[in-house]
């Protein structure tokens, strides 16, 4: 069977069947969120680190209520309000039906400190941490959402092996 196919056809189907499944996953959706000091911000990206600008981006209770609605910012940017702590569902939507999500826990605010300079030192100093954890919490999420090379390769590896496998069976069999 093998002898009838046009020898042009299989890297053509190969390469064709790569392209697609690249082009699926150029436009992935991303979202990132974590709590500030009066509410959550976030940033919204595509999975080839193209900021998600102008897209629709969602907060829900833990019970399921939409509480608000925003758009990103030229950069992906967002940022929601909130004036009480709990868990939150943050969803971002993007053209062609993409959607990404993240759950985010905003936790209560620290009780007052003894005089008001302290408390606005602890506060600050928050505000400062959060704000530095932000971009590591994005790398994170890109790293976590990349295809690596060696992914690539090792399912190229895994369809070489199957194909050798039937060749195999296939010159067995008619030789047998």
């Amino acid at each position: 069977m093998i002898r009838n196919v046009r020898p042009w056809r299989i890297p053509l189907a190969v390469v064709l069947t790569i392209g697609a499944v690249g082009a699926g996953w150029a436009h992935g959706l991303r979202v990132v969120a974590a709590p500030q000091a009066d509410g959550i911000a976030g940033r919204a990206f595509y999975s080839d680190e193209t900021p998600a600008t102008g897209e629709t981006v969602l907060l829900f209770d833990a019970g399921g209520a939409r509480l608000a609605t925003t758009q990103t910012v030229d950069d992906g940017r967002f940022v929601f309000a909130l004036s009480r702590h709990g868990e939150y569902l943050v969803v971002a939507e993007g053209e062609e039906g993409h959607r990404a999500e993240t759950r985010v826990r905003v936790g209560p605010l620290p009780p007052s400190a003894a005089s008001p300079v302290a408390a606005l030192d602890d506060a600050r100093l928050a505000a400062l941490i959060r704000g530095e954890l932000q971009p590591l919490r994005e790398d994170i999420a890109r790293y976590e959402k990349r295809i690596r090379l060696q992914n690539i390769v090792a399912g190229l590896g895994f369809i070489v092996g199957l194909a050798g496998a039937w060749v195999w069976w296939r010159a067995r069999r008619g030789g047998g």
